[in-house]
Order: structure tokens, then sequence, then C-alpha cells
């Protein structure tokens, strides 16, 4: 595109590929996020299959987690809920950044499938990606 990298003082050529480095770090955040996205969008799935939901936020497990374990959650019923509870949980989240998170999983996954592609292919950052969702997000009643 310009000058050969060779033909660069070195410190130039270090700076360059300290750039690469950041471009390649970020393009590997936008294909780590895709992936957490679609696992979350099979997460959903998942707590609605019969029993998916009940089974989780039921008393307790053995381990004493599980969406029960959530303040002011009822999930059942409600697999976004169950998911989301879940999601805050695991990652050490707060209920809305969670459920943020489940909603852009179904939207990128059922509105804007190309969107979640460009973001697994790094043509795109989370924040864009984050965009979209919301632009097709319904706003609450």
């Amino acid at each position: 595109m310009g000058v050969p990298t060779g033909d660069l003082p070195l410190a130039r050529r270090r700076a360059r590929a300290l750039v690469e480095e950041i471009r390649a770090e970020e393009t590997e955040r936008s294909r780590a996020h895709a992936r957490t996205l679609r696992r979350i969008a099979d997460l959903v799935e998942e707590m609605a299959r019969p029993g998916g939901p009940a089974a989780l936020a039921g008393p307790a497990g053995a381990d004493g987690a599980g969406v029960a374990g959530v303040v002011g959650v009822d999930p059942v019923g409600d697999p976004t809920a169950a998911a989301a509870a879940e999601i805050a949980l695991a990652l050490r989240l707060t209920r809305t950044a969670a459920t943020r998170l489940v909603e852009q999983a179904q939207v990128l996954t059922t509105l804007a499938p190309t969107t979640l592609t460009a973001l697994a292919d790094g043509r795109i950052d989370p924040p864009r990606a984050r965009l979209v969702t919301d632009a097709l997000t319904p706003l609450p009643p």
C-alpha cells in the first residue's frame, strides 16, 4: 500500500507491528463476542425446552447456585429471564447488563444474522453490533 516495511526506519516498523497486533487482538475480541452471543442464544433455546427454566429455578441445586439465587427474578416460564439470570451469575454482571446481552444475542441470531456474521468475521466490532441491536430492539411499553 505504501512504503515496503523493510524500507521503514526500525522505530516505525516496531510501531507498525504493534498496530497490527492491536488490530489482530480487536478482531479476535469481535470473533469471541460473536461466539459468546451464539452460545447465549443457544442457552435461551435450552431454557425454552420443557423443564429448562423450571429445573434451574426450582429450589437451589446441590451447589446452591441457579437462578433461584438471583433476588427478584422469577424466571419460571420466561426463558429469556432465566438465561439472563444464569448469565448474570456466571459472568458476574448486573441483571440489566445480562439482559442486554441476551437481547443482543436474540436480535443478532434472529433478525440480523448478517451483522452477527460480520462480527464473527471481525469486520465490525461489538459496539457497532450493539448499535444494530439497539436499532432493532423494540422499546418497552
